[in-house]
């Protein structure tokens, strides 16, 4: 139940208020950068092309969905829930995967990514680094950076020659693409969350030049670990000081339980402000839902609101849309998964967090007063905390208000007194329901010729469609609030599922309703007045009418004409053609729709994905202009291929004394660059150094058997948080080194270990010891993504040493990798993924007929590889998942397994048995074929001598929804014969 109150002060003739379109000019000049005018700020907000504007943006970075034609998806949903900015990374590695070679093809196709968002209608932050943490490999950095003697994220010499390159090149890109050229991009930042320092403030100072020196007019920022922590200071700052604030901080496994607002954010920018976790390895890591769940809409409603408040302009939520860590991106502490619990999934389905930021995004992008305001006060009892914001151009005020402890749960009803142009006015009791702020408006120029004194109701949107002001309001169920215009009127009438009651005293009418739906009311004919409980105000889209003009779909740049849509999915895009609006969106392809629309008065006629929509006027609201039609999908039933008729062949050959490993790289003797030397031998196994520094590694030490027999060997190995390595000697096997994370604690990311040499496994004369370790990606941090991959010791027991060393990973290393299109990051060393059996087309037809539900019998890999073809009916948007059965993590490490899925040569997915916790790995369509032959692969590493098998492997579909992006092509390249594997 809830109640509004409305309160109409009407006059058949008025002129207490002017109702001219502000200047949005501030008290005080907005400074402009000396490079460019068309990119200001001052102390309240950024101005684009003279535009003060309220940057509400979100991170995506488009690395982690390959699948580029899904990048319009992503950022048409941006778009569509309000967001007006995009701030991405760009990732070193994946474009500069070794010293001089750049690749921006494919999924790294920077300048693609920005027409998209040209188009799309929203500004880009453009985040390169050289550093980027992101939880992703190193932070960034490529596998070959690791190896310089320098310092990284220093003005060390060799490190300048390595990143200066990359930032010529992303800013080579970008350069035309700033808003001065008619482009998207609007702010680039220095680095990322850097410590200050003598030598870090000349490492700033370099990155800054050449960015400007390479063409970059727009501002540059900086993201900072904190307030005021470094760069904040000249002369060394950037133009734009910013920060990031995860409140919550990254355990999701209490999800109820909230640390409280922080309230020291006064007029920062927040480069990257929380909107979700990462999960770490280990079986008490309690999954991306809870993380959901811990940052879902009522701490957007309480901690984004509490930015307001302190009069934040600038905020980017990290992040909107996490993606995958597919191939090796990840680092060490995350798994496959980057869903994050972002409002966005990682199979890009929309949840209750994007309809709550979509509520407070239209309130933002139509309420133009809120982008230019002062702090006039604070107001903390022991009940409620309120801080009143006032434009000081228009008289608009705004009063955020929620609980003094805002952590509470319980429901409180509030006392308000605030200051409008006509005095002080004592409001009705506000309800705070639970974990929820309220932001009361007041003195509030709307559209052509509405004025509203106050409201206590959310504003959904305020604006004027066609000829006539409307505006939207919805609060939480069971909440009261109350609304007052000031307005040219002589009657009112309403309509829609509420019952209103009124009682006129000549200028004060009183509306009370307590029922969910929508309600209209019609004040007069140039003001309509909608009312909706929070939930239905969130199924309505407000989408722009594109304008003839470079931003044509961006608000207030291109065209302030909007329209109102509520009911779908999903709207991306609406146009005029005479009398004739024309949606597009998308649909739940499982039920019928119900279309509400309110639009310019001349539109008698809709179209829905280009069909007519019979529209039903036998609606309650129709009366009041909506045209209400009722859409249903013809979409048969989907049906999905099971995964069977599997083949198998081993992918160990190499734990043989047999095997030929003359092409592998012979260790060098000698020290390093590396910081961090061997804890014991010789030798420094350490696998970057040699070029292979994704997935895993694979180790050949030869050693003669002479008068001493040794027993045992001894090996120190490291692969990073949650790493396994197992080891063999002439194909016996040894046993496996665990490490191990229970939800980032109990953090093992190297062992030392010594494996006893079992009888009769020693032969005479040379003598092999294998080593497969599995590389969980590169530390982040300063120089920590130096740290060893490889085997940091090693030893006999018993006597005797080795006279070699040899390694083997990815075929090619980072220089001559054959595989450009899925990139650096995509491949490891196992044998199969050398060879190509993970690529569609390799043939396997004399391969052994077995399914990964038999598994393996003993220690050892295997690989699985069979093909399913799909038939997905054009124009729907399936997310499809493969799902894994087969986790234990309470059982013995005898059965464990590790496993890589590949889906048409493309790593989608790391599944850990002992360890978890993800069993289901979305695949976008792109990587999948959705309408055609898909070849999928499975790498099964047994760890124990037992074995391993996987219980059941099948692909499951999310929702389905009748629509979608448009055709999602597939950038899937076969296998051909590959030299030196």
């Amino acid at each position: 139940m809830r109640a509004f109150i409305l309160l109409l002060l009407c006059f058949t003739l008025w002129k207490p208020f002017s109702f001219a379109v502000p200047t949005w000019t501030s008290r005080e000049a907005v400074v402009p950068r000396v490079l460019t005018p068309d990119v200001a700020w001052d102390k309240t907000s950024l101005s684009v092309l003279g535009q003060r504007i309220f940057i509400q943006g979100g991170e995506f970075h488009p690395f982690r969905l390959p699948s580029k034609d899904l990048w319009r998806d992503v950022l048409q949903k941006m778009h569509a829930g309000g967001l007006n900015t995009v701030s991405i990374y760009t990732h070193w590695d994946q474009v500069n995967p070794s010293p001089g070679v750049f690749d921006f093809d494919g999924f790294r196709d920077l300048a693609a990514f920005l027409d998209v968002a040209q188009e799309t209608g929203i500004w880009v932050i453009v985040r390169p680094g050289p550093y980027i943490n992101a939880e992703t490999t190193g932070g960034g950095f490529p596998g070959w950076v690791t190896t310089l003697k320098g310092d990284l994220r220093s003005n060390a010499t060799d490190y300048e020659e390595a990143w200066t390159p990359y930032i010529q090149e992303i800013c080579r890109i970008t350069k035309p693409y700033q808003v001065n050229y008619g482009g998207p991009v609007i702010l680039m930042q220095v680095e990322n969350e850097l410590t200050q320092t003598e030598v870090t403030n000349k490492y700033f100072d370099q990155i800054k030049k050449v960015m400007v020196d390479s063409g970059i007019v727009v501002p540059l920022t900086f993201n900072d670990w904190g307030p005021d922590y470094y760069f904040n200071d000249k002369p060394n700052a950037p133009d734009i000081y910013g920060l990031d604030s995860y409140p919550q901080s990254f355990d999701c496994s209490r999800p109820d339980f909230w640390k409280p607002v922080v309230d020291t954010y006064h007029q920062y920018h927040l480069n990257a402000i929380q909107g979700g976790a990462f999960d770490p390895w280990g079986p008490a890591a309690p999954g991306y839902e809870k993380c959901r769940t811990l940052t879902g809409s009522d701490f957007e409603s309480v901690f984004y609101k509490g930015l307001w408040a302190q009069n934040v302009k600038m905020l980017s939520i990290y992040m909107i849309y996490g993606g995958t860590n597919w191939g090796n991106l990840a680092f060490p502490g995350v798994y496959t998964s980057y869903d994050y619990g972002a409002a966005i999934t990682e199979s890009r389905e929309l949840t209750d967090k994007f309809a709550e930021l979509k509520r407070q995004s239209l309130f933002l992008r139509s309420v133009r007063d809120f982008v230019d305001t002062d702090v006039i006060s604070t107001d903390n009892t022991t009940s409620s905390y309120t801080v009143h914001l006032r434009n000081p151009t228009t008289g608009a005020s705004f009063y955020v208000v929620r609980q003094t402890n805002s952590t509470a749960v319980s429901n409180v009803t509030l006392s308000m007194s605030i200051d409008t142009k006509a005095g002080s006015v004592s409001l009705p009791p506000v309800s705070l329901t639970g974990r929820e702020s309220k932001v009361v408006s007041a003195d509030l120029a709307i559209g052509k010729s509405t004025y509203l004194k106050y409201t206590t109701a959310s504003i959904l949107y305020a604006g004027t469609i066609g000829s006539r002001d409307v505006v939207f309001l919805h609060d939480r169920l069971g909440d009261h609030s109350t609304t007052s215009f000031v307005t040219s009127c002589n009657s009112a009438s309403s309509s829609g599922p509420a019952e209103f009651t009124s009682s006129s005293n000549g200028s004060t009418l009183d509306i009370t309703t307590s029922t969910s739906g929508l309600s209209a009311l019609a004040v007069s004919k140039s003001l309509l007045v909608l009312y909706a409980d929070a939930d239905t105000a969130g199924t309505f889209w407000n989408p722009l009418i594109p304008s003839k003009s470079k931003f044509e779909n961006f608000y207030s740049f291109g065209t302030n004409d909007t329209v109102l849509v509520g009911g779908p999915y999903l709207v991306r895009n609406a146009s005029i053609s005479g009398a004739t609006l024309e949606i597009q969106g998308d649909l739940d392809a499982t039920k019928s729709t119900t279309l509400t629309v309110f639009a310019p008065s001349h539109i008698t006629q809709l179209k829905w994905n280009g069909v007519s929509v019979e529209l039903d006027n036998s609606s309650s609201l129709v009366p009041f202009g909506a045209l209400v039609g009722t859409v249903t999908p013809s979409v048969a039933a989907i049906s999905l291929p099971a995964l069977i008729d599997w083949s198998y062949k081993d992918s160990l050959p190499e734990a043989e004394l047999s095997f030929d490993d003359s092409k592998w790289t012979q260790i060098k003797t000698g020290k390093l660059n590396n910081p961090y030397p061997p804890f014991y031998g010789d030798l420094w196994l350490y696998a970057c150094e040699y070029g292979f520094c994704e997935g895993a590694n694979l180790w050949r030490g030869a050693f003669e058997v002479g008068a001493d027999k040794p027993t045992a060997v001894n090996l120190s190995l490291s692969g990073g948080e949650a790493f396994a390595g197992s080891a063999w000697l002439n194909g016996h096997f040894l046993g496996t080194s665990f490490g191990n994370s229970t939800n980032n604690l109990n953090i093992v990311s190297s062992t030392n270990q010594t494996f006893e040499f079992p009888a009769d496994s020693l032969v005479s004369g040379t003598n092999v010891v294998t080593v497969v370790i599995d590389n969980m990606g590169q530390d982040e941090g300063n120089n920590e993504p130096k740290h060893p991959r490889g085997i940091q010791g090693y030893s006999l027991v018993g006597g005797g040493d080795f006279k070699s060393w040899k390694v083997q990973g990815k075929i090619g290393g980072n220089s001559d990798f054959p595989d450009k299109t899925r990139s650096v990051t995509n491949e490891g060393g196992f044998f199969a993924e050398r060879e190509g059996w993970h690529l569609p087309g390799f043939p396997t037809a004399t391969w052994e007929k077995r399914s990964p539900t038999q598994g393996l019998a003993t220690a050892g890999v295997g690989f699985f590889s069979t093909t399913v073809e799909l038939d997905i009916p054009a124009g729907l948007d399936v997310p499809l998942s493969i799902v894994y059965d087969g986790l234990d993590t309470g059982g013995s490490n005898s059965t464990a397994f590790r496993s890589l899925l590949f889906v048409n040569g493309w790593q989608f997915g790391r599944f850990v048995s002992n360890l978890g916790p993800q069993t289901i790995f979305p695949i976008p369509e792109g990587i999948l074929d959705h309408r055609g032959n898909n070849t999928i692969g499975v790498l099964l590493w047994a760890l124990g001598s037992n074995g391993a098998s996987i219980k059941g492997l099948s692909i499951t579909s999310g929702g389905v929804y009748a629509g979608g992006v448009g055709p999602v092509s597939s950038d899937n390249p076969s296998w051909s014969p590959r030299a030196n594997s």
